[in-house]
């Protein structure tokens, strides 16, 4: 597995050790005030809220004091916050990257 992706303790990485091919949630989960951290990458935090009503998937991002959402049906800034381009086109390679993966959390969590 990548050394720079960190997961969650919520969560247990099926598939080979060089890539990550599907998430689960290990039970009973603790978070941080209700807001499950995916996984880390980078100076980048992937995460979403225990209680986000109807939206379709997406995934919340924080780093460098910023925040950022991004659908992931299909991956599309929702909103880029004080996101550079630059920043936002190296969070959305990550999300590609990781996309079934982050899409699964979020199905298992919701």
């Amino acid at each position: 597995m990548n050394a720079a992706l960190q997961l969650h303790p919520c969560f247990i990485c099926v598939g080979k050790a060089d890539f990550l091919v599907k998430l689960t949630f290990k039970w009973p989960c603790t978070t941080i005030a209700g807001v499950p951290t995916v996984m880390r990458e980078g100076p980048y935090r992937f995460h979403f809220f225990s209680n986000e009503g109807n939206e379709p998937p997406h995934i919340h991002v924080r780093g460098h004091g910023k925040r950022a959402k991004f659908w992931l049906l299909p991956v599309t800034v929702a909103h880029g916050g004080r996101f550079s381009e630059h920043e936002l086109n190296a969070i959305r390679r990550i999300i590609h990257e990781h996309h079934d993966s982050l899409l699964q959390a979020w199905l298992d969590w919701h």
